[in-house]
Parts: structure tokens; sequence; C-alpha cells
């Protein structure tokens, strides 16, 4: 009887599946942590976006003032009124520090609404030199007597310009420039500026008011 020959069969080695099963692995997570990374990316750009272009507030519907106008403004609205007759202690002092600026923004702001209107008048514009000029010398000759009086003229000189701008260019605001003339007409003259502090406060609110409502109606024509 014939021997049958039986041989074992020789196994494949496995080895090479966990390889294969390893490169997937690393596949996978390289793919995992580029999509990690791009999407970090992308927040980061969003974010970058955000802050380089912050949201503005559209003011396009606003009239448009003047700089002099609303530093004016500013000027006679944000102030703190004065308790002492010293220089350190509030707005107004003995050197006029607060008085000058006032009359120099006060200068400048009708000067920024002239140039706005059609007024070009030479009579106008010497008169707001002379303010300016009565600025200095209030600041100057800080020991003079007669700040009360310089101050004073500054302002009736500032209210004619205003007066006839209003007739020319802004008949509504007639009342409100007769009150600006009504508080003028209450200075003392040498009466002390300081003891009238409350008067020369009143002038700059209200002539900044009118000067800032004038802008306001050129810019809304």
């Amino acid at each position: 009887m014939a021997e049958i020959s039986i041989q074992e069969k020789e196994r494949k080695p496995i080895w090479p599946w966990f390889v294969v099963l390893i490169i997937l692995i690393f596949v996978a997570l390289a793919i995992y942590w580029f999509s990690m990374h791009d999407e970090d990316r992308n927040e980061d750009e969003g974010v970058a976006a955000i802050t380089e272009e912050p949201m503005v507030a559209d003011t396009s519907s606003f009239p448009l003032v003047p700089l002099p106008v609303s530093t004016f403004f500013s000027f006679a609205h944000d102030s703190v009124p004065a308790e002492s007759h010293d220089e350190g202690d509030g707005e107004m002092g003995v050197h006029h520090e607060f008085t000058g600026k006032g009359l120099r923004y006060l200068a400048n702001a009708i000067d920024a609404v002239m140039r706005s209107t059609d007024l070009q008048d030479v009579e106008a514009i010497r008169k707001m030199q002379e303010i300016n000029d009565a600025s200095d010398r209030l600041q100057q000759d800080w020991e003079s007597l007669n700040h009360a009086d310089t101050l004073q003229a500054a302002f009736k000189k500032a209210n004619d310009v205003l007066r006839k701008l209003q007739q020319t260019e802004f008949s509504f605001l007639e009342s409100q420039v007769t009150e600006l003339e009504q508080i003028v007409s209450e200075f003392k003259p040498g009466k002390m500026t300081l003891e009238q502090r409350t008067l020369v406060k009143r002038y700059f609110r209200t002539s900044s008011e009118i000067l800032q409502q004038m802008a306001r109606s050129i810019d809304e024509q």
C-alpha cells in the first residue's frame, strides 16, 4: 500500500498586517490633526477680521458740526464750576486761563460758522480778531482791575456777529440771541470777573448752544 505524504501547510506571517494597521492609524491621526489645525486657524482669522474691522455706528444721519464748534460746546458744558479764587481750585482763577481760553474757543467757533455761510463780513472778521486780542490781554495783564469791562466788551462784539448771522441765516434763533444779549447786559462794570463767574459760565454755555444749532442747521440744508 502506498504511503500518502502529508505536508503541513506553510503559514503566512501576520506581521505585515500589523504594519499596515499602524500606518492606517498614523494616517487617520494625521488627517484628524490637520483638520483640527485648519479649524483653529479659521477661528483665529475670524477673530482677527473682527478685531481689524470693528463695528462703527452709522453716523451718516447725524448733522456734522465743525470741530471748533464742538470743541467750544464741550468746553462750555464739561468744565467744573469754581468756588475758589485760586487758579488751581477750579475753572476761573486770577490768571484768567479759563476765561481767556473760552474767548478763543468762542471766536474760533463763530469763524467756523461764518465760513459755512454766505456771510463774509470784514467787520465781523475784525471783531473776531479783537476778541482774540481781549483773550490775550486778560491773561497778560492779569493784575488789571478792568477785566470785567474787557470781557463784557468782547462778549458784545461776539453778540454783534451772532445777531448778524441770526438775521441773515438763522431767523429761528432770534430769542436765543436775545437771551445772550440779556446775559451780557447783566455784567457789572468795575466788579471783579471772579465775582461774576456765573454770568461768564452762562454766556459760554448759551453761545455754544446757539453756535451748535447754527452748525447743525447748515449741515441739514
